[in-house]
């Protein structure tokens, strides 16, 4: 899919695409996102939430995630995912 992603944005190599997974975790992602080539991930132990609210999401190209099924998580990303396709224009 990154693949993809890459040839549909020709400016990019794959490999090249800035990737951001928001929900950490134990930070393994970055790692086995590197060892497939992915370099340019932003994955860090920040809280997601609180990016959202003080407007501080970072530049990225892709977004991944595989986010905690507890609590409200689900909830609270498909809000922000909405709201990032409703502020884009893109329906």
């Amino acid at each position: 899919v990154l693949d993809e992603i890459g040839k549909i944005q020709s400016f990019k190599k794959a490999s090249s695409l800035i990737l951001w997974d928001p929900y950490y975790c134990d930070g393994s992602v970055k790692c086995h996102m590197a060892s497939l080539g992915f370099t340019n991930m932003i994955h860090e132990n920040q809280d997601f939430y609180k990016l959202i609210k003080e407007d501080r999401i970072p530049k990225h190209d892709v977004f991944m995630t595989n986010p905690p099924y507890s609590e409200d998580h689900i909830d609270q990303l498909l809000k922000y995912l909405d709201s990032t396709v409703k502020h884009s224009g893109k329906d």
